[in-house]
């Protein structure tokens, strides 16, 4: 997390994320989402977004908030 107060920390804060992969929500995610979204999980809308993207990379999602993605299945998330 970034929280520039100047131009030089701004510029930290830049380099640091420009590392960082941007993954696609392309037309696979989207219907994935569709579908976790349509059986009316106990979860944010936001979160179902993140765990359309990582079931559709066939990834791991690193949480604290194991409880609510638990509910997800087919989902494997770690704390």
């Amino acid at each position: 997390q970034c929280k520039a107060k100047t131009k030089s920390q701004l510029a930290a804060c830049v380099e640091s994320l420009a590392d960082l992969r941007v993954l696609p929500f392309d037309e696979a995610c989207i219907e994935r989402f569709e579908s976790l979204r349509d059986a009316r999980l106990s979860v944010r809308s936001m979160d179902i977004r993140i765990t359309a993207s990582v079931l559709e990379l066939d990834g791991t999602l690193v949480t604290r908030n194991i409880r609510d993605f638990a509910q997800v299945p087919g989902l494997v998330a770690e704390d």
